[in-house]
């Protein structure tokens, strides 16, 4: 089966930073085939030489992307909205992007996937050097979220489904020592392709995902969350708060705070007891963040890399969903510089 196309609504010839547009997705009579939803376009890092006329950049200097997030490091927010209803709502969707990626795919895979390479993926960051006022790279990804995590979106039950971008603003997607306010990216030729497949009466399960940002301070926090949706999995990565916002470090890192000793979920159960999950060491933490992603054996998280202390994540994943409950995560730490930390809540649903 072809792939179907849809333009965004209002076609331009380029996107810039902070930008939106919006994708429809019209398939009457059809449904959509999981893992088949992909954006397509170009991409081009541009040196603002009239802005900067006296210090015009060489083709290649020290500016990069992660190399996890790939190009998904250009969508900061991903809305899907059908049936009159946002159904889903990603903000800081490249971090949900680099955990998940990190969890799942080793170095090899990230290399040497077709798919990975087409997303700008790769094993480390000095393979992802941008080169600045060269012809643009086109680029394909696979999107990481409720059009794809389903088993099949019916048109009988959606109707059109309407998807909604918002870019990263620059220092999101670029970073590097030669990083500066003179240079940007820009989008070009976006797609939103699909597979469909004939319709079905069957239920369709879909995976939604949110986040949430906090603020982590104290060398003993605790993190208060509410569940209003059945909730099957929470996991979560941090950053320096200073290494955001800043051209010269990479705002996609999983930054460890110092001597991590303890994390702790803590919920309610039917009774309204107090339950409690501690995990007591970094490796037995991001030991169960991977668990939580299923995945153990292809990843880069590994235990040298804590010592680095980045590529560090936090998860729990659930056998029976929470749902209605409050809950709170404790966090033992040696803290010495205040870290943001993005909570992720997956939820499933049933259309």
């Amino acid at each position: 089966m072809p792939y179907l196309s849809s333009q965004v609504n209002a076609v331009r010839d380029y996107y810039n930073p902070n930008e939106s547009f919006d994708f429809l997705m019209d398939f009457a009579g059809m449904r959509v085939k999981p893992n088949t939803v992909e954006i397509t376009g170009t991409f081009q890092a541009i040196a603002d030489s009239t802005a900067n006329p006296l210090v015009p950049p060489p083709p290649t200097v020290s500016i990069f992307m992660d190399p996890v997030c790939g190009i998904d490091a250009c969508f900061q927010s991903i809305t899907v909205s059908f049936n009159d209803r946002n159904v889903e709502t990603i903000n800081n969707y490249p971090r949900l992007v680099k955990m998940k990626k990190s969890a799942t795919k080793s170095p090899y895979m990230l290399a040497g996937e077709a798919s990975q390479v087409a997303a700008f993926r790769c094993s480390d960051s000095s393979q992802t050097s941008i080169n600045v006022n060269v012809p643009s790279r086109k680029f394909s990804v696979n999107l990481s979220n409720c059009l794809n995590l389903n088993s099949g979106l019916s048109y009988s039950k959606t109707g059109q489904i309407k998807v909604s971008v918002i870019l990263s603003q620059v220092k999101d997607v670029l970073w590097g020592a030669d990083m500066n306010e003179f240079f940007f990216y820009q989008l070009s030729n976006l797609q939103l392709n699909y597979k469909t497949e004939l319709d079905n009466t069957n239920p369709t399960e879909i995976i939604v995902n949110s986040i949430l940002k906090q603020n982590l301070n104290t060398t003993n926090a605790n993190l208060i969350m509410l569940l209003p949706q059945p909730t099957g999995k929470i996991s979560a990565s941090m950053i320096k708060t200073t290494s955001l916002n800043s051209y010269t470090y990479n705002s996609l890192l999983m930054e460890k705070p110092k001597k991590v000793s303890r994390v702790e979920l803590q919920l309610n159960d039917s009774l309204n007891n107090v339950v409690s999950y501690p995990l007591e060491s970094e490796q037995e933490i991001l030991e169960q963040f991977l668990d939580s992603y299923g995945d153990k054996k292809s990843n880069v998280c590994k235990v040298s890399a804590l010592v680095r202390d980045y590529n560090f994540g936090i998860g729990y994943s659930f056998t029976k969903a929470l749902q209605n409950q409050k809950a709170s995560m404790k966090i033992e730490s040696d803290l010495d510089t205040p870290f943001t930390i993005y909570m992720v809540y997956e939820t499933a649903m049933t259309l």
